[in-house]
């Protein structure tokens, strides 16, 4: 009985280009809805103002929730806060919004 080997070749290049082109739909669905791009595609964006203000868009879901340390859960990584006086000011499905005195911010994959 002979056995056959499979052979599994995938072409980066072909790879590379499939995502340019889903970034590039998404980008047109969003402009044409005249909606955030983070809100129909699996990105995030994150913005910290004055270390007081941390405001998180796209999918996200809170693994730990305490004053001094809050974990979120993206698609794509997780993001840890270290701080004093945080608390959750907002919250939904695509948006978070967090005040306190934020000390640190660390993304692991």
């Amino acid at each position: 009985m002979k056995i056959k080997k499979h052979k599994s070749i995938v072409d980066i290049k072909k790879v590379g280009k499939k995502n340019e082109l889903k970034e590039k739909m998404v980008d047109k669905i969003a402009s044409f809805l005249e909606m955030p791009e983070g809100i129909i595609s699996d990105n995030i964006k994150m913005t910290l103002i004055d270390n007081k203000f941390f405001y998180l868009e796209g999918n996200n879901q809170i693994v730990d929730y305490y004053s001094h340390y809050i974990k979120v859960k993206t698609n794509k990584v997780t993001i840890s806060l270290d701080g004093k006086n945080m608390d959750i000011k907002e919250i939904s499905d695509k948006e978070l919004v967090i005040e306190g005195e934020i000390l640190s911010v660390s993304l692991n994959k």
